[in-house]
């Protein structure tokens, strides 16, 4: 096995009891584990409740290993509405509107500030203009530049809570990286053993599109940006975590919106009629539809058949008061990434 793959902390007299190829058999980012069972040869199983060590203690039971899932996947963030979840690949999906505005204005302004160096000595400290760590930090790799760099690492945290660093050409805690490569943070998982307290940091996995395999990291390969987490103190939450209900509310209203122009700028309603064959009614139907629907066919004359008549039904946006509804989502997102509307240009003077 190609030990590129695998952390040089798992090759080590300390590797843990369980393969490396149990950690490929999960996907992290699926909203549920199924109640599968995975026997290794070590005797350890994995289902629904976690890892298990078939191993009795003395009151006959089995003792769970390095990861705990009986509170669900903690690779999902739950969303307060619902009951549903949302992992870090729907978070990045959500930068767009309120979102994308806050996040933008926040990396706008990490990307302006400058990388300074300074050499310590006791108290002296004296700052270096010219040194290596800085030119790698204004060209980070062949594709980046260190601006963009900035720039991203904040979009990372603010969206995920987590930003992840490969030190290219790393190959122990004291080698100096030949470039930086941003991960994505979707698809990169601290691995952490958990089998006794404290828990310990053993390295990074992450798996591509179109992967079955997991990469493995050591710990000194990737620099971990994360923001403060009370629950989860390996992996970051970010604003959009914690405003999930928030964004879903705003995001809803915008979709019915984009639908109720699509549908012609008018409530939904009911023809009602006194034909009584399905034929007749799926005709009538589907020629109201063609002639009425979509914002081209907008303010067109209706000629009803004979026994027909139109209800409408639904509520309209002016029902919904978008309007108040839309502002109240913004402040909310907004106060999430603690960013104003002086910021986004759109306070009143």
């Amino acid at each position: 096995m190609d030990n590129r793959y695998i952390p040089t902390s798992l090759t080590a007299k300390n590797r843990p009891s369980w393969p490396i190829r149990a950690l490929s058999s999960l996907n992290p980012f699926k909203s549920r584990i199924e109640p599968e069972t995975y026997e290794q040869d070590q005797k350890i199983e994995f289902n629904r409740y976690g890892v298990i060590n078939r191993a009795k203690t003395k009151a006959g039971r089995s003792v769970f290993g390095e990861f705990d899932f009986t509170q669900g996947s903690q690779f999902n963030i739950p969303a307060p509405s619902g009951g549903s979840s949302i992992n870090y690949s729907r978070a990045l999906a959500n930068n767009k509107g309120f979102v994308y505005a806050a996040v933008n204005a926040k990396a706008r302004e990490v990307m302006n500030i400058d990388w300074r160096l300074f050499e310590v000595d006791g108290e002296d400290h004296k700052e270096q203009l010219e040194h290596e760590l800085l030119d790698l930090l204004d060209s980070v790799n062949d594709n980046m530049t260190g601006l963009e760099l900035k720039y991203l690492i904040s979009a990372c945290l603010d969206l995920t809570g987590n930003a992840y660093l490969y030190l290219e050409g790393v190959k122990s805690d004291t080698d100096k990286p030949k470039a930086l490569h941003l991960m994505p943070p979707d698809k990169v998982t601290p691995v952490i053993d958990r089998r006794s307290w404290p828990y310990q940091l053993i390295g990074y996995k992450m798996r591509l599109e179109n992967s079955t395999t997991d990469m493995g990291f050591a710990p000194y390969e990737v620099v971990h940006l994360r923001l403060p987490n009370a629950s989860n103190f390996f992996e970051g939450l970010s604003p959009v975590s914690a405003g999930a209900e928030y964004i879903d509310n705003d995001n809803y209203a915008m979709e019915f919106n984009r639908k109720y122009f699509i549908n012609g700028a008018r409530p939904a309603g009911f023809l009602k009629s006194e034909l009584v064959s399905e034929t007749q009614l799926e005709v009538l139907k589907l020629s109201f539809a063609n002639l009425h629907e979509g914002i081209d066919n907008v303010n067109r004359i209706a000629v009803l058949p004979k026994g027909v008549e139109w209800q409408s039904a639904g509520s309209s946006p002016k029902d919904m008061d978008f309007k108040n509804l839309s502002e109240d989502m913004r402040d909310r997102i907004l106060a999430m990434f603690g960013v104003s509307r002086t910021i986004l240009g759109t306070a009143e003077s």
